[in-house]
C-alpha cells in the first residue's frame, strides 16, 4: 500500500480540498480511509451514456460500444459488482442500456489498463447475478434524468427517517460551462448533446435536501466545478478538476476502452484498505472500534492520489477534487460494521481476467518504459483547416472525399489524446474513416455527421490561430501546436519554473474560458472543444506575456468577439448549409492528405 502523509488544505499541486469554511485554509488532517459503505448507506448510482447509434459512426454502433462512450458503462459496472452483495440498506443502479443487450452487440466490456491485467466488468456469465440482485432498473433515455431524481428524493428522505447515509455515484460526460452532467436523451432514437437532459448542481441539491449525509462520486470532464460549489453541502470525489476533462485508459488493441482511470485509483485504494485494516486489526494497541474512529475523510483524498500516481505517471493532469459536507473533514468516515473484512478484494477477484497486452509507448504506468511523448507524431508544416459545408445534394463520392480531407488534416493537427471523454467518439470514427475500415462510403448521414463535428474543431482551430496572430504573438500555428507535449513534461517535472509555468498556463486558461472567445458546439458538432483555449493560453505564457497583458489582450479580443464574430456566427447556424468556400479549404486539405504515408493516415494522439 502506498505510504500516506499529512494532507492540508495549502501547499497541494495535485489535490484541490473546497472547504465551505475559509477558516480550515491550512489545516491539518490524519486518516488514510477510501469512500466506503456500511449496513447504514443507501446507494444510488445512474449512468447517462445511451445506445443510439452514434451517426459519425463508421459501423452504426451506438455511444455504449467500448469504443466510443462504453467506458462510462465500465466504470458503472464495476461499481455495481463490487457492491451488488455488499448487505447495505438499499441499493438502485440506474441506466437505459439494457446488459443483456449489451453482450449481445459488444461481448464484454472490461476495466483497467490495457498494458497490465485488466478484469471483465460485463459479459454473459455475469448476466444472471446482476438480474437476479433485482437492483438494477433500465429506463428509457428520455426519462432517465427525471427517474434518478425522483429515486434520489425518494432514498433520501428514507435515509433521513431511518438516521442513514447515502452514496450517489454519477457516470456520464460534464459540461464545460455549468458542469452539469448528461443523463440519457431527449429523445429516444435521437441523440444530441447540446439539448440532452443534463443533472445539474442546483437540481441535486433540491433532491438530498440538508439534513442526510451524502456522498457523491462524479468521474465527468470538469466534475471538479461540484466540489468547489459553495450551495453544494455534500462530500465530493471528482475525478477531475474543474477546468479538466476526464480520462479513460487508453484504447485496447481492439480499440475499446475501459474505463477511467480515477476510478482504477479509487478501487485500488479500497482494496489497499482492506488490508492495511487486516494488518491493523492484528496488533494490540489497535481494536476495531479504535480503527473506526480514528478514520477520517480528509487524508482519504491523498490514499486516492497515492495510488493514482502509481497507475499513472499523468496523475497531475486529472486535477482531482474533494469537500466535505458541513466541512467535517476530520469526523470519522468510514464504519465496516456487517460487512467482512476482504470483501471488495474477493468481488473483484471473482471477475475473469484479460491479460495485458504488448507493452508500448502509450502505457501511462510509471513502471513502463517511456520511449516518447503520447503527443508527438505530425507533420512541420503549417497546417490548415475551417468549417466546410456540407450538403446532401453533392454525391456520396463527393461527400466521402471531403470528410476524409477533413479527417485527415484533423489527425495530423495534434488534436489531443483518443482516451479524452471528449475525443473517444470522434477519433475512432477518424480512425476507421482513413484505414479504410467500416462502410462509411454508403452512409450519407454518418460522413455529414462527422464532417460537422471536423469542421466545428477545425474552426476553433483556425480561430485561435487568427487570434494570436492579431495581437502578434510570437508563437506557431495551434495546428502545429501539440498541448500534450507541452504540458506533460511539465506536469513531470519537479522543478519549481515547471510548477509556475504550470500555474501561469492555467490562469490564462481560466481567463480565456471566462471571456468566451470561442464558438461553442452546436447540436450535432459534437462537445466543445477546448484545444482553441489550451493553445492561446500555451502561446499567451511562451510570449512571456505578463498576467495585465494577458487579461488586456482578452478583452480585445472578447471585442472582437462579440462585435464581428458572433454575429456571423449567429447567421450561419441559422441558415441553411453550402459550399461556396468548400474548394479552398480542400486545395490545402487535400494536399495533407497526399502527403500522409498508410501508417500516419491511421495516427491520432496518442497511438501505440
Amino acid at each position: 500500500m502506498a505510504s500516506s502523509s499529512r494532507a492540508t488544505m495549502t501547499n497541494l499541486p495535485s489535490l484541490n480540498f473546497y472547504p465551505k469554511n475559509p477558516s480550515l485554509d491550512g489545516v491539518e488532517f490524519a486518516a488514510r480511509c477510501p469512500p466506503d459503505v456500511s449496513p447504514r448507506t443507501r446507494v444510488v448510482a445512474v449512468c447517462g451514456v445511451t445506445n443510439i447509434q452514434y451517426l459519425a459512426s463508421s459501423t452504426g454502433e451506438g455511444f455504449a460500444s467500448p469504443t466510443i462512450d462504453g467506458w462510462f458503462l465500465s466504470d458503472f459496472y464495476m461499481f455495481n459488482h463490487l457492491l451488488r452483495k455488499a448487505p447495505v440498506a438499499n441499493q438502485i443502479w440506474l441506466t437505459c442500456c439494457s446488459p443483456k443487450l449489451l453482450v449481445e452487440q459488444y461481448g464484454r466490456y472490461a476495466h483497467g489498463n490495457p498494458f497490465c491485467d485488466r478484469r471483465v466488468v460485463l459479459e454473459e456469465r455475469l448476466l444472471d447475478p446482476i438480474l437476479e440482485a433485482g437492483t438494477l432498473r433500465v429506463v428509457e433515455p428520455k426519462i432517465l434524468l427525471e427517474r434518478f431524481i425522483k429515486t434520489v428524493e425518494g432514498e433520501c428522505k428514507e435515509a433521513e427517517k431511518a438516521g442513514q447515509d447515502v452514496l450517489l455515484l454519477v457516470f456520464g460526460h460534464g459540461d464545460n460551462e455549468t458542469y452539469g452532467i448528461t443523463i440519457g436523451s431527449a429523445s429516444n432514437t435521437e441523440f444530441r448533446e447540446m439539448t440532452a437532459p443534463r443533472l445539474q448542481i442546483s437540481r441535486l441539491r433540491v433532491a438530498v435536501g440538508k439534513r442526510v449525509k451524502c456522498t457523491l462520486l462524479l468521474t465527468s470532464c470538469y466534475s471538479g466545478g461540484w466540489a468547489m460549489n459553495p450551495d453544494l453541502n455534500l462530500t465530493v470525489i471528482a475525478a477531475a478538476g474543474h477546468g479538466a476533462k476526464s480520462q479513460s485508459w487508453n484504447a485496447s488493441l481492439a480499440r475499446g476502452f475501459s474505463g477511467s482511470i480515477v476510478a482504477s485509483a479509487i478501487l485500488d485504494a479500497i482494496l489497499a484498505s482492506e488490508v492495511e485494516d487486516e494488518e491493523s486489526l492484528g496488533k494490540s494497541e489497535m481494536t476495531y472500534q479504535e480503527l473506526r474512529t480514528t478514520e477520517t475523510y480528509a487524508e482519504m483524498s491523498c490514499l486516492i492520489h497515492d495510488h493514482l500516481k502509481q497507475n499513472d505517471r499523468f496523475h497531475d493532469h486529472h486535477e482531482i477534487s474533494f469537500a466535505a459536507q458541513d466541512d467535517k473533514w476530520t469526523e470519522a468516515w468510514r464504519e465496516r460494521t456487517g460487512i467482512p473484512m476482504a470483501f471488495f478484494k474477493e468481488r473483484w477477484e471473482e471477475l475473469s481476467v484479460l491479460p495485458a497486452q504488448a507493452d508500448g509507448f502509450s502505457n501511462r504506468d510509471p513502471s513502463s518504459i517511456f520511449t516518447g511523448s503520447f503527443a508527438l507524431g505530425g507533420l512541420s508544416e503549417t497546417r490548415s483547416g475551417s468549417a466546410m459545408r456540407l450538403t446532401p445534394t453533392k454525391t456520396m463520392p463527393q461527400i466521402y472525399t471531403m470528410v476524409r480531407a477533413l479527417a485527415a488534416g484533423y489527425a495530423k493537427s495534434f488534436p489531443g489524446m483518443d482516451n479524452v471523454s471528449i475525443n473517444t467518439a470522434l477519433h475512432t470514427s477518424v480512425r476507421s474513416l482513413l484505414a479504410g475500415e467500416g462502410n462509411f462510403e454508403s452512409r450519407v448521414d454518418g460522413m455529414l455527421a462527422l464532417g460537422y463535428i471536423l469542421s466545428y474543431r477545425l474552426e476553433g482551430m483556425t480561430m485561435a490561430t487568427n487570434y494570436k496572430d492579431f495581437l502578434s504573438l510570437d508563437y506557431p500555428d495551434c495546428t502545429s501546436c501539440c498541448v500534450e507535449a507541452w504540458t506533460f513534461p511539465l506536469y513531470e517535472s519537479k522543478e519549481k519554473e515547471a510548477k509556475e509555468k504550470l500555474a501561469k498556463y492555467r490562469e490564462a486558461k481560466s481567463m480565456i474560458k471566462a471571456a468566451k472567445i470561442f464558438s461553442t458546439a452546436a447540436d450535432g458538432q459534437g462537445y466543445d472543444y477546448n484545444k482553441p483555449e489550451e493553445y492561446l493560453a500555451i502561446a499567451f505564457v511562451e510570449s512571456g506575456k505578463s498576467k495585465n497583458e494577458v487579461e488586456q489582450a482578452i478583452a480585445v479580443l472578447k471585442g472582437l468577439h462579440t462585435t464581428l464574430i458572433t454575429p456571423k456566427v449567429r447567421e450561419v447556424r441559422q441558415g441553411r448549409w453550402f459550399v461556396d468556400k468548400a474548394n479552398q479549404i480542400l486545395k490545402p486539405v487535400k494536399k495533407t492528405l497526399r502527403s500522409m504515408s498508410p501508417r500516419k493516415r491511421k495516427s491520432l494522439v496518442p497511438s501505440d
